[in-house]
């Protein structure tokens, strides 16, 4: 691991120690298989073990790309393997008809998923159209760019999001 990767490893891990943000336990990871949720999996799956996390990767087809959505679902399901994580893939019945609907089935599923596993966190990451990558929990109504994290990272528990 080259020094720069372990030094951001290790800011993270006093960072997230230091503001006691991820309890040891179940932890519902939200993957799309994108490069902003692939690389929120590969820093936890190195933190892990020392905080304690029982990783579980949660991907939602939603219809969308009917001839990319099975790859996609398979390249998140041998990435969790490979970190050593559980995976758990949902699909929507149909193609939602709106951001927002897609967004409802999303959450939803998360929810279910974090249910089933005893979590009551979740995390995921979302590349803006200005190239940042925000880190949120599953109701994204606190969530902060990575280049605010040391000032402004709040983790949502997840049964305000069911509530």
């Amino acid at each position: 691991m080259s020094t720069s990767l372990r030094s951001i490893r290790a800011t993270v891990l006093a960072f997230v120690r230091e503001h006691d943000l991820l309890p040891p336990g179940p932890l519902v990871v939200a993957v799309s298989g994108g490069t902003d949720s692939v690389a929120l999996l590969l820093l936890l799956s190195e933190l892990a073990p020392h905080l304690g996390l029982d990783l579980h990767v949660a991907h939602f087809d939603h219809r969308l790309r009917p001839r990319a959505s099975a790859a996609d679902a398979q390249f998140v399901a041998d990435l969790a393997q490979s970190r050593g994580a559980t995976i758990r893939i949902g699909r929507a019945d149909a193609a939602p008809q709106s951001e927002d609907d897609a967004r409802e089935l999303r959450y939803a599923f998360l929810r279910r998923a974090a249910r089933d596993v005893g979590a009551t966190l979740g995390c995921g990451a979302h590349l803006t159209a200005l190239r940042r990558t925000r880190v949120a929990a599953f109701t994204l109504e606190q969530a902060a760019t990575l280049d605010d994290l040391a000032n402004d990272l709040r983790v949502v528990p997840l049964a305000v999001a069911v509530a």
